[in-house]
């Protein structure tokens, strides 16, 4: 199952706020007028999504603002692990939240990006520590939660997981992505029917939410349901045209209803899409396989096994390896 929002970053109110004061108070000094003029320039930057120019304004902003309010210094700081998140750039996430938090270790939103940027290295105890603070902080977050239900789910913590989704969705249930996540746990827990409910919530609040419909079409075609798992597949195809998940799958499905020639088509997309995907020339061989055409079955295998074998997956390698066998065999 595909979880979202696993970082969910905090635009920090403080610096909006110290804008609002000094234009507000004609005592402000010259150098507080200043840093206010370069807060709105970072803030036009950014949401005008020229991201690079905003990361670099809101550092000169941190700089300038230690010699007047580390509060608004560390939020700045806030703003730049916000936009390096959205980057990739995890590592940095969490190097600028170490900043803010040295100049003002009370602002949750920074133990929240930071726990995040942690989470996406894989870093989940740590992160669970950071997310813990930013909840102690700001018992009323929303985003915190979830993000420590999605490092609880990564460690199999699934109960911990789900307590922490639930608890997000009472904070704001109007949320999707949260709603999507604590399906994805309730899958993994064997929990399919309760699953679906929180991707068919997921999918009210969020019409074009082709994680949800892909997740929710995996549920279905797990308990048999292969038509409506193909509907869903055929929703997250149409939103996500870049799907190579929701092509293969779909294959999958298809081949289930014995629909061979078509899954090829299918596989055929997802592997232009992502031509290191194992899983989908082991089902490609199999549908060929059922079309007898052995020998183009055997390429697919054997490309299947390679793949499977280099990238650590040993038991599709081992699957493929039985396929090719019994080619030979026959």
């Amino acid at each position: 199952m595909n979880m979202t929002s696993q970082i969910l970053m905090d635009e920090p109110e403080n610096v909006r706020q110290y804008v609002e004061d000094v234009r507000n108070n004609p005592q402000s000094s010259l150098e507080e007028k200043n840093l206010s003029e370069e807060i709105e320039q970072a803030i036009t930057l950014q949401e005008q999504g020229r991201n690079e120019e905003a990361i670099e304004a809101w550092q000169d902003i941190a700089a300038d603002a230690e010699k007047i309010d580390n509060v608004v210094a560390a939020s700045a700081w806030i703003s730049v692990a916000s936009l390096l998140g959205e980057q990739g750039k995890h590592q940095e996430v969490i190097a600028a939240s170490d900043k803010a938090i040295g100049l003002n270790p009370d602002l949750f939103a920074a133990y929240n990006n930071r726990g995040a940027g942690k989470g996406h290295l894989g870093r989940y105890e740590a992160a669970i520590k950071d997310f813990n603070e930013a909840i102690r902080l700001n018992p009323n977050h929303a985003g915190a939660y979830n993000n420590r239900g999605n490092a609880n789910a990564s460690l199999g913590r699934h109960e911990d997981a789900i307590a922490d989704f639930d608890e997000a969705i009472r904070l704001k249930a109007d949320d999707a992505e949260i709603y999507n996540n604590r399906g994805s746990v309730k899958a993994k827990f064997g929990l399919a029917e309760a699953a679906i409910g929180d991707y068919d919530q997921a999918i009210k609040l969020k019409r074009d939410y082709h994680e949800a419909f892909y997740n929710r079409g995996v549920v279905k075609a797990q308990l048999g349901l292969n038509q409506d798992a193909i509907a869903d597949y055929d929703m997250a195809i149409n939103l996500n045209p870049d799907h190579a998940e929701a092509y293969s799958n779909r294959g999958a499905a298809k081949g289930m209803l014995g629909e061979h020639e078509v899954a090829i088509v299918d596989y055929d997309e997802a592997l232009r899409l992502k031509p290191v995907y194992p899983l989908a020339y082991y089902n490609r061989g199999l549908a060929h396989y059922a079309l007898a055409n052995k020998e183009t079955a055997r390429q697919d295998f054997e490309k299947a096994h390679d793949l499977a074998h280099t990238s650590g997956n040993p038991a599709l390698a081992a699957l493929a390896e039985q396929m090719l066998q019994k080619i030979d065999e026959e």
